[in-house]
This record gives C-alpha cells, sequence and structure tokens, in this order.
C-alpha cells in the first residue's frame, strides 16, 4: 500500500491485525519498521488500541522491555514488534501476517531475511506500508511491487497473489490544489485537519511534499529531456561568455555534491553556458563564489529559494554577493528555457563531461502542467545541469539587471 503520510494507514492495518488475532486462535503477526523510533512510535498507537474497552478484556499481557516488545492475547495470538535496523525478526516463525511499515526503505536483503518467517504459516500474508521513495532511498523492492501493478493493470491482468492500493493525487496537479490534497489522503480535512497538512507544506521541500503528502511517485521511465544528439550538436570548443555573466549553485539533497554553472551571452548573443566547478561537500562553496565575483563581473549568483541551496544564502550575502533567488514558478520557467534553447539552437557549451553526464541522468518532474528536473536514479547527480539551468535563467531574467561590464578575451572561468 502505497499511500501519504499522516493518513491514518497505522490505525487501518491496526484494526485488520486486531480482528486477525482475535479471531484465529495461536496467530502471530510481526510488525516491523525500519527505524527503530518509528517502531516505537507504532508500537504506542497499537498498546492505545489494545486498551480499548472492546479489545482490553481479549489481552493478556502487553510487554514493552528492549528484548521484548508484543502485545499477547488470551487466545494465545501475539503481536510482535522489531526495527529492521536492529536485526528484526530473529527467532520468531509461524508468522501469519508480516507487516513491512516505511516500506519505501525496504532493502532487498531485509526482505529476504524476513520472509523465511512466513514459511510454516498456513495463509501467510505481507501488507508493505509506505510513501514514495525519494530517490536516495533503497526502494528497489517497493517499487518492483508497484511497477508489477502497474504493468498487470496495462495488460489487463489480475496481479497474482497480490494486490497494490495507491492513494494519491493527480500526477499532475497543482501542489496546493486543496481537492488534491483531499484524493490523496482520505483522512483530510477530517481527520487530518488543515493545519496538519500546511505545516508539512512549509516543512517539507516542492518533491519531498509531493511524494509524502500528495502521494505522488517520481517518473524515472521518460527518455531524456534533451536528445543526446541535440545536445552534441551545440557544442563548441571555442565558445565564451562575454557580457551579463551569472553564477548559479546547486547542491544536491543529500548535501553530498554541489555545483556552480556560468552562463553569459556571446558575440553572437548566443547564450554561453559552462560548469564552472563541482566537488562533494557545501564548505567550499561560498569562498569559491565570493573568489569568483571578485575577479570577475559578474552580475548576480542565483539560487533556488527551495533547493538545500537556499541554506547558503545567508553567508553569501554576508560575503557582499548579490543573489538572486528562484521561486516554483521561476524554476520551472528556467528549465523550459533552456529546453527551449537547445532546441532553438540558441545556446552553447564546451562539452564538458560532467554536465552532459548530469543531463543525460536528468528526468522530468510534473509540477501541475509545469515541470523541474528530476534525478533518473537514486545515486544520479544532477547538480551541474541544475546550476547551468538557473544561469541560463539568470542571463534572460528581467530580475537580474545586469551590472557587469563588457570585457573580452578567454571565457571567465577557466576550469
Amino acid at each position: 500500500m502505497s499511500i501519504p503520510r499522516q493518513a491514518g494507514k497505522t490505525y487501518l492495518v491496526a484494526a485488520m491485525v486486531f480482528a486477525h488475532c482475535l479471531i484465529h486462535a495461536g496467530s502471530t503477526v510481526a510488525w516491523t519498521a525500519h527505524h527503530n523510533k518509528v517502531m516505537l512510535e507504532v508500537f504506542d498507537s497499537l498498546k492505545a488500541v489494545a486498551g480499548q474497552p472492546g479489545v482490553a478484556p481479549r489481552v493478556a499481557k502487553i510487554n514493552s522491555s528492549a528484548e521484548n516488545r508484543s502485545i499477547r492475547f488470551v487466545n494465545g495470538s501475539r503481536i510482535v514488534m522489531a526495527a529492521r535496523e536492529s536485526g528484526a525478526l530473529r527467532g520468531v516463525a509461524k508468522v501469519s501476517i508480516l507487516v513491512l511499515d516505511e516500506a519505501q526503505i525496504l532493502t532487498s536483503n531485509a526482505m529476504s531475511d524476513m520472509l523465511p518467517t512466513q514459511n510454516q504459516a498456513a495463509h501467510p500474508l505481507t501488507i508493505m506500508l509506505g510513501t514514495p521513495p525519494r530517490p536516495k532511498d533503497p526502494g528497489e523492492v517497493f517499487t518492483a511491487q508497484r511497477d508489477a501493478a502497474l504493468a498487470a493493470s496495462k495488460a489487463g491482468e489480475p496481479l497474482e497473489e497480490a494486490t497494490w492500493i495507491e492513494f494519491s493525487a493527480p500526477a499532475d496537479c497543482e501542489t496546493d490544489d486543496k481537492e488534491a490534497w483531499r484524493k490523496a489522503n482520505p483522512s483530510y480535512p477530517k481527520r487530518t485537519p488543515l493545519r496538519a497538512i500546511r505545516k508539512l507544506r512549509r516543512a517539507l521541500t516542492e518533491d519531498h511534499f509531493r511524494r509524502e503528502a500528495l502521494g505522488i511517485w517520481d517518473d524515472l521511465s521518460t527518455p531524456a529531456v534533451i536528445p543526446p544528439h541535440i545536445w552534441k550538436g551545440l557544442a563548441d570548443d571555442r565558445s565564451k561568455a562575454l557580457s551579463k555573466l551569472v553564477l548559479a549553485i546547486d547542491v544536491s539533497p543529500n548535501r553530498e555534491q554541489a555545483a556552480v554553472a556560468l552562463a553569459g551571452l556571446r558575440d553572437d548573443e548566443l547564450v554561453h553556458v559552462e560548469l564552472d566547478e563541482s566537488r562533494e561537500g557545501t564548505g567550499w562553496i561560498v569562498d569559491h563564489v565570493a573568489a569568483r565575483c571578485a575577479k570577475n563581473s559578474i552580475a548576480a549568483v542565483v539560487v533556488d529559494a527551495r533547493s538545500p541551496a537556499s541554506s547558503l544564502v545567508r553567508a553569501l550575502r554576508k560575503a557582499k554577493i548579490r543573489v538572486v533567488t528562484t521561486n516554483t514558478d521561476e524554476m520551472t520557467d528556467a528549465c523550459a528555457d533552456l529546453v527551449d534553447a537547445c532546441m532553438n539552437n540558441e545556446l552553447r557549451h564546451i562539452a564538458q563531461p560532467q554536465l552532459t553526464l548530469a543531463l543525460n541522468n536528468a528526468r522530468k518532474r510534473s509540477i501541475g502542467e509545469r515541470w523541474a528536473w528530476n534525478r533518473k536514479t537514486a545515486e544520479s547527480d544532477i547538480t551541474p545541469i541544475v546550476a547551468a539551468t538557473l544561469a541560463h535563467w539568470g542571463v534572460l531574467s528581467r530580475k537580474v539587471r545586469n551590472t557587469a561590464a563588457q570585457r573580452t578575451g578567454r571565457r571567465v572561468m577557466v576550469l
């Protein structure tokens, strides 16, 4: 089951497993989560269910020790709690129902370790619960289940020995459309109030909110946004930016990679883009950009306000660097502008392998009727092309007023 956060999935599945335990004496249910903290939160919820007047007389004992967290019923059934990060279900056998919470970070190894616990059960049932995985999540098991369900649906055939249930807003919906929130979350707005969804909206990035609050999966099946032959045809190793010079910064979601790109106008009025620098981490960025600005006539440094790079804005401005931030609409404009420039032969680059690789690893992520860049896989680094996109936007944007003097000679940036 793919379902957004704060949608009541714990109580839904809890009702199912309690009913199973009460009807089928001697049953064992194992409820697992990846993180110990999540497992403890779920256990508190299950203990609350066990304390309900209609259930409490049928509960024999609740164990809350670190070694044994379980709910035992008078008829011999039990619910056992386990965290996958700490070894999960060692010594537990004949599991009738295996609940895999946080399925978006369920690895193949963890799955292979736990499934044998159901080998001796008469009618075993495995329930996966999760939100759409982030690009960096090890979500191969959960994703494979969804892919199988979509393939079966497309072929008009039933899914063999499985059911896939997905709560999500339409993939092309506006992020702030409250009707989309209602479609994605069956508990909104009665059980999950408007303020709770708004709190998530403020706390999460656009990508994370669409996954975790709206249940929208990333689409990784689409081809390259800019065909490789088009990009290759725009290469010019003698290209250089001479005016309207703009830098831009992007940082990966895990902050392990970052890139600075340059864009500017050539003498033929085409836009030149290039990767200035790409390194691990973020500690180098402010000093690097400050040095570039000190030696070159940089009109502005562009940063997307909703990206991980936004945390650098204060330090950049403290260093007397002119920073221009983009909002969601401007970011989607920037992506469309870059593609249009490539398809209309209005851009040049210098065939840098890192920039080309980043473009090849980039895909579209829908934001309403528009789109922004997304990573093809969890390992993909697209910071170079995102930074280049923002720099290209800066050259064309009225928001970035040109304060840079004309210059001639070699390219502004030398890698």
